[in-house]
């Protein structure tokens, strides 16, 4: 149990010193970076072959160094790279970074990942995991809007989801929101403004009823775990 706390406040100050590193060094310029697209299309273009990689690369950080945020990453996709060729790019930087959080979760067990969240969140996460005894009710915490998917990998670790499951929920969860950030990107480098429009309306109506109902949800997902839970004899 010791061995255990030592390995956590070690990866927690190593991810926290990571972080104040990158954001010390390069955080400024990067912060500018992704809030203008034009500019980040610039700066990968300028790196030639190495451009995707470096988009990947951006992709793995902003869910292990989950401050990111991941959004404003996905729009630069699509507006740089179009939905198509972004996607294919996002796909492999969330698969690795999502890899990335899961097994330090699991190596480094709860006290890391409550050093990272607040404690109340990782028991609800946790327990809405844990209560997910089926590939579908595990799909929609994915799905939602609004749940922080990146912890969310962190404490998908913690539980005794497999790994390869793990890997095809999370993936198939986050596959509509990620499609909807590149199209966008790709709509705002066209300057269609009226999808644009229409996307951000639709974005934003989707968060506040998410958070109006989040109540009734909440007992929705409960009960449609437990039926599909029995339905399938448990297993996830």
């Amino acid at each position: 149990m010791n061995k255990r706390l030592l390995l956590a406040a070690s990866g927690w100050v190593v991810l926290v010193g990571l972080s104040l590193f990158l954001g010390l060094r390069w955080g400024g310029e990067l912060w500018a970076l992704l809030r203008d697209e034009a500019r980040l299309d610039e700066a990968l273009a300028a790196l030639g072959p190495v451009g995707p990689l470096a988009f990947i690369g951006l992709q793995v950080l902003q869910i292990v160094i989950f401050i990111i945020p991941g959004e404003v990453v996905q729009i630069a996709g699509g507006y740089i790279y179009g939905p198509w060729v972004g996607l294919l790019y996002s796909l492999v930087g969330i698969a690795l970074g999502s890899t990335a959080a899961f097994f330090l979760g699991r190596a480094l067990g709860r006290p890391f990942v409550e050093a990272l969240a607040r404690p109340e969140t990782v028991a609800r996460l946790d327990g809405a995991i844990r209560r997910s005894r089926s590939l579908v009710a595990l799909f929609i915490l994915f799905l939602l809007p609004g749940i922080p998917k990146d912890i969310l990998c962190y404490i998908s670790g913690l539980s005794a989801v497999p790994f390869l499951v793990f890997s095809l929920v999370s993936m198939l969860g986050r596959l509509p929101g990620l499609i909807l950030s590149l199209v966008f990107g790709s709509k705002l480098a066209a300057r269609e403004w009226p999808v644009v429009i229409a996307i951000s309306v639709a974005t934003l109506l989707l968060l506040v009823l998410t958070y109006l109902f989040r109540g009734h949800l909440q007992r929705w997902h409960d009960w449609l775990s437990e039926r599909l839970g029995r339905g399938d004899g448990g297993s996830t």
